[in-house]
């Protein structure tokens, strides 16, 4: 037995005096006292070692719930800064898209923009060529210059189809009157040029290729509005009259004067043409 498991008690008897021939009687009273186990001052290292050992366990077991807790912080700080980067990088996304929009915005409107701007300059510069173009155009000889236009009289006595070709020839076409101040300005040209009232020339007007539809020799319509026919003209007398011309017209006399012929018929014709500086060539 060892020394940590040894017990000590301490018994104490009395006696009791007066009758000391008899026999001997038990005690009256006893006092024990019991002390528990004295350990020695130093322990066996393995005593030592039994004694330790739970309070090591104890550290131990705290230990991994530590790092458990560690580790879950850890994860926190992370999760929460990918969050945040997240967000971030969504919003720079969101920010450049609309920057992309804005520019693509800009750059439609720029185009819009130039458009109208060369459409402006294509005009200024379309004014400027024809304001040059009027101011330096000339007729040719022989020719009436009206603003930008030439006119030439002839007195030659030819059918429609004959004065068509030889205005062509000069460079020009049988004449096409577009409002009542060039019917006006033709009928004092003719009248300035020694004619007589009711003289006859050819104006570009036919409808010899479907009867009533009235055309001028560049193939455009004939605009009623801007007609000067005489009273009961055009009336296809005989079903013949396919040509247009025009009469002169007497001082203060009516300035609607023209009527229907047969092409065959012989009259004088005008021609006009667009004003240049140079000189066209009949070849």
């Amino acid at each position: 037995m060892s020394e940590a498991e040894v017990v000590y008690s301490e018994v104490k008897f009395q006696s009791q005096r007066g009758n000391t021939d008899g026999p001997a009687s038990s005690p009256q009273s006893s006092e024990v006292r019991v002390s528990g186990p004295q350990p020695s001052s130093k322990l066996p290292a393995s005593q030592q070692q039994q004694q330790q050992q739970p309070a090591s366990s104890g550290r131990s077991k705290s230990r991994p719930e530590r790092a458990t807790f560690v580790t879950f912080v850890v994860l926190g700080v992370l999760v929460a800064a990918a969050i945040v980067a997240l967000g971030l990088t969504c919003y720079q996304m969101m920010h450049l898209q609309k920057l992309t929009d804005e520019l693509d915005a800009v750059e439609r409107n720029l185009t819009v923009y130039k458009e109208i701007l060369q459409n402006v300059m294509d005009k200024l510069e379309g004014q400027g060529d024809k304001a040059t173009e009027d101011s330096c155009a000339e007729c040719e000889d022989g020719w009436e210059q009206r603003g930008a236009e030439c006119y030439y009289f002839s007195n030659n006595q030819l059918t429609w189809e004959q004065s068509r070709r030889a205005c062509g020839c000069r460079g020009g076409a049988l004449v096409r009157i577009g409002n009542r101040a060039e019917q006006e300005y033709l009928a004092g040209q003719l009248r300035g040029k020694g004619n007589q009232p009711d003289d006859l020339f050819w104006i570009g007007l036919t409808d010899s290729e479907q009867e009533g539809a009235w055309l001028w020799t560049d193939g455009s319509p004939l605009d009623w509005s801007e007609s000067f026919w005489s009273r009961s003209e055009p009336d296809n007398f005989l079903g013949k009259e396919d040509c247009a011309a025009t009469k002169v017209q007497a001082a203060g006399g009516n300035v609607r004067r023209w009527v229907g012929l047969p092409c065959g018929a012989a009259n004088g014709h005008i021609c006009d043409k667009p004003a240049r500086t140079r000189r066209s060539e009949c070849v």
